[in-house]
């Protein structure tokens, strides 16, 4: 697994838990907060390939490489859920170099996105 956390000044620096993910018409939003800083923020993908949401227990294939303890997104460059994917002989986007993954991390899930573009990221 090879991964780089996106630079941001949105940082946690405790516990941090998904609290939303929201779909709707191939936009993405996936909202992560910690209660004991009193932080929300957001990942606002515009358009995306696909994405997964599972248990941090079940993936520990990411683990150290998206285990940074204040960074919370994560763009997947080599290993990850697309590299999986590409496996499979009916995954028609295989070859398509312009997708990157992302990885959002937090304590009670994770979420793994193909998108065209980095996310969006915000203070809400």
């Amino acid at each position: 697994m090879k991964a780089r956390a996106l630079k941001s000044t949105m940082m946690f620096h405790s516990r941090s838990d998904m609290t939303q993910v929201c779909y709707d018409l191939g936009k993405l939003t996936v909202t992560v907060e910690s209660s004991q800083e009193n932080k929300s923020y957001q990942a606002n993908f515009a358009e995306i390939c696909g994405f997964r949401l599972l248990d941090e227990g079940d993936l520990l294939e990411f683990w150290p490489a998206c285990s940074d303890s204040e960074h919370w997104v994560f763009q997947i460059e080599g290993g990850g859920w697309y590299a999986q994917e590409s496996l499979r002989p009916g995954f028609l986007r295989k070859d398509i170099a312009a997708i990157k993954e992302f990885f959002i991390a937090s304590s009670n899930g994770c979420v793994s996105v193909l998108a065209w573009e980095e996310p969006e990221l915000k203070s809400c």
